[in-house]
């Protein structure tokens, strides 16, 4: 867990204390560390922590995916605090509860995807403290698929087939694996591939469909996981689909374009392609665009970055564009889109040629992606 916003909050006196002591924690790591208590207590740790800030600011802004949030507290004042802003578990952030006497640390939200679990443990390790955990798959230390997915960046479409990905572990039951691109490592315990490859690693168990194969076959497991680009694919009945955020969009436009024409465009474009908007990691363009309303629009709407260009940089690419003498003489490059995907895509490969409308033009490239176990 490296990088992370963290909130602390406390709300007596030897709770500031701990607040306190987190800060010097987190000094010391590449997170960001805020910490807050009652005013009252404030200036006894100058400094360290400021004022009450969930009184004095929206939680909103911070109660989202990426970020952590630490109550030194009983269980019900976190519960009460947090409760009118919780969303599902691909969205909610990590949230750890802290006792006042710092005995024990509690994770009670996002314990994997929000990798609250692998927080507390460290906090707890700090303070000296047990770190209690309640989820199921690390009680009897099983496989984790949410936990998994967000390690390997994959993002997961439809969480509500968690729980029957979590049960057939937990049961012992066979768990499947669509995977559309090459794998390394073991298969967790249960698992077994469906999928034909060349390049599955030794010891995997294949069953070899055709192109036309069934979308649930009759020797399938009900249960499974699709690691895959196709939104629509469905192998079992119960299918967790992970999408790998490989997809990077290569955007130019005319200055002062619409948001709606540009997002309108870029979803066609991956609806094109067979994948949906969250399978995107980036928006690539070129330098002279970078200040472009609508792109940092399609960048705070999707979470994506916004990675820039210069002409240079992108004429140095090699292919096949669709280039344009009047693109050149304005920005210095023939082709925008085609050029900053492909860039972008780090040795990726495009699989979307330019595609233009009302000002806008795309391109889609694909990075080169490996799933590891």
């Amino acid at each position: 867990m490296i990088g992370l916003d963290i909130y602390a909050f406390s709300f007596t006196q030897s709770g500031a204390a701990i607040c306190a002591r987190l800060a010097a924690l987190f000094s010391q790591e590449e997170d960001h560390f805020y910490g807050y208590t009652s005013e009252k207590y404030r200036d006894l740790f100058p400094g360290r922590i400021g004022g009450d800030f969930w009184r004095e600011d929206d939680p909103r802004r911070i109660f989202r995916h990426g970020n952590a949030l630490i109550f030194i507290s009983a269980i019900g004042i976190a519960v009460r605090k947090i409760a009118p802003y919780l969303k599902d578990k691909t969205l909610d952030p990590a949230v750890i509860v802290v006792d006042e006497q710092a005995r024990h640390v509690i994770p009670i939200l996002s314990g994997h995807i929000g990798g609250a679990n692998a927080l507390a443990a460290r906090i707890a390790a700090f303070l000296g403290a047990a770190c209690i955990v309640t989820t199921a798959t690390d009680l009897q230390n099983k496989f984790a698929v949410d936990e998994w997915a967000e390690q390997q960046g994959l993002a997961i479409l439809n969480p509500e087939e968690i729980k029957y990905v979590s049960a057939a572990v937990l049961d012992g039951a066979p768990v499947g694996l669509s995977c559309d691109f090459r794998m390394e490592g073991d298969l967790p315990a249960g698992f077994r591939s469906i999928d034909y490859s060349d390049d599955l690693p030794a010891g995997f168990q294949i069953i070899d469909y055709s192109d036309d194969r069934p979308e649930h076959p009759d020797n399938s497991p009900e249960t499974g996981v699709a690691v895959t680009l196709r939104s629509g694919w469905r192998p079992f009945a119960h299918t967790l689909i992970l999408l790998p955020r490989i997809l990077i969009a290569g955007m130019g436009c005319r200055k002062g374009t619409a948001f709606e024409a540009a997002e309108s465009l870029l979803l066609e474009a991956l609806v094109e392609c067979g994948a949906p908007i969250r399978a995107a990691a980036a928006l690539a363009t070129i330098d002279l665009k970078e200040n472009e309303p609508a792109f940092h629009a399609l960048c705070e709407k999707y979470d994506l970055p916004l990675l820039a260009y210069s002409a240079a940089e992108l004429n140095q690419q090699r292919g096949g564009f669709h280039g344009s003498d009047f693109v050149r003489t304005v920005t210095g490059t023939d082709n925008v889109c085609e050029r900053a995907a492909l860039l972008a895509s780090q040795g990726g490969e495009l699989i979307l040629s330019k595609r233009a409308r009302g000002g806008v033009t795309v391109a889609l490239a694909r990075k080169p992606f490996v799933l590891r176990w």
